[in-house]
């Protein structure tokens, strides 16, 4: 930043003038010693949009940013193929034995038609301050009924934020790209289309890449949890817990539905430098000059994972989601108001789709019961963390 680097130069050349002048008792001088610190003080306190800093600076770097983009996407699709094929698994399991298709087969439920997110923050917080521990003490000259000292303490301060959000769209129905026709001596390029190298021909075969037990067949670098888990194994580890309450037998009396995931993974780096200077003399009690530069950086992501009802249990927050019989159309007598969203046979969304006899046409209801939506949900762009 221009003032940061503005006050670093004239801080310690006003602060020498001061001490020459007030070592030398010369008044004037010290006026004059003083204007640059408070020339400093006030473009310190100054900002302009014209000197910005880059997000992409700093704890990851822009360079980073392509292969880090890649191991997000190559997480994520692999954890969506396990769930996927633990699911068609648990489907041909559970016919005849349930307890078993759940202990080795449980899945968190992906909608395959939805999108799943992510989003990048990257934030950078630059400050420059003239600090509180600055202080001028001159004492007037002395007589015998008084001693009289003049205060001076000057503080300033100046703070920059930036912040860059990337927002990501994933389809949920990725697969991984196959990687068996690729040379292991291959460019870079090519590789940047495949996440593994070989063939994946089953689960097992799947699973053990998720857990990285052949760590030569990744073309990306793996995102590690707690330092011995990688992402797409613990997101697995994490649907099966979440999917006790909707797998397991007896689910019909008692449900509670997974339908929604999300993660946020923040990192806060920060370094500073804080600079002080003392004298005292025949006419200073104290002099101190203090000043202190510092820059701060935020990495900040966050993960959408959405299952079939992932629109309800959003809506469910607002109090504008429900279940049972089918409400009155839109725009009809009885409800003139747009304030219901459903979709038409062979419609996209997350809504069911409703036949002539008014029944859910998409999985997921119990007993032919119907969803609906009050309203529609609402749409929040990504935002800044505090």
């Amino acid at each position: 930043m221009r003032s940061l680097d503005t006050t670093t130069q004239l801080l310690p050349n006003a602060i020498g003038k001061i001490a020459d002048a007030a070592i030398g008792g010369n008044m004037w001088g010290l006026l004059r010693a003083v204007a640059p610190l408070t020339l400093s003080a006030a473009l310190m306190s100054c900002t302009s949009m014209y000197y910005i800093h880059d997000p992409a600076s700093g704890v990851i770097s822009a360079g980073q940013l392509p292969d880090f983009l890649k191991s997000i996407r190559c997480e994520m699709v692999t954890f969506y193929e396990i769930e996927r094929s633990r699911k068609a698994a648990y489907d041909k399991l559970k016919k005849s034995d349930s307890i078993e298709a759940f202990r080795r087969y449980s899945h968190f439920n992906i909608a395959p038609d939805l999108f799943g997110a992510f989003t990048l923050e990257l934030k950078v917080t630059d400050t420059a301050n003239l600090g509180q521990g600055t202080t001028f003490d001159y004492k007037l000259p002395p007589d015998f009924a008084k001693n009289a000292i003049a205060h001076l303490g000057p503080t300033a301060g100046s703070q920059g934020i930036y912040d860059l959000i990337w927002a990501f769209l994933l389809k949920q129905n990725a697969k991984l790209a196959p990687g068996n026709a690729l040379a292991p001596d291959a460019p870079r390029e090519l590789w940047e289309k495949a996440c593994f190298s070989g063939a994946i021909p089953d689960l097992d075969t799947l699973e053990a890449l998720a857990e990285n037990r052949w760590p030569e067949r990744a073309r990306f670098a793996r995102m590690v949890v707690n330092l011995s888990k990688p992402l797409a194994a613990w997101l697995r580890d994490n649907g099966s817990l979440m999917s006790a309450g909707e797998l397991l037998p007896g689910k019909d009396s008692e449900m509670a539905e997974a339908a929604q995931m999300y993660y946020s993974f923040a990192l806060q780096a920060s370094a500073g430098l804080e600079g002080k200077y003392s004298l005292t003399a025949l006419h200073w009690s104290a002099l101190a000059g203090q000043a202190s530069g510092s820059l701060q950086q935020n990495s900040n992501l966050q993960i959408y994972i959405n299952g079939p009802g992932a629109a309800y249990v959003n809506g469910a927050k607002a109090g504008t989601a429900g279940f049972g019989p089918k409400p009155d159309e839109l725009g009809s007598e009885r409800k003139p108001m747009h304030v219901t969203i459903d979709n038409q046979p062979g419609g996209a969304g997350p809504g069911p789709a409703v036949t002539k006899g008014g029944r859910s046409g998409r999985s997921g209801g119990r007993g032919g019961e119907q969803r609906f939506l009050i309203a529609p949900v609402p749409i929040f762009p990504p935002a800044a963390s505090p």
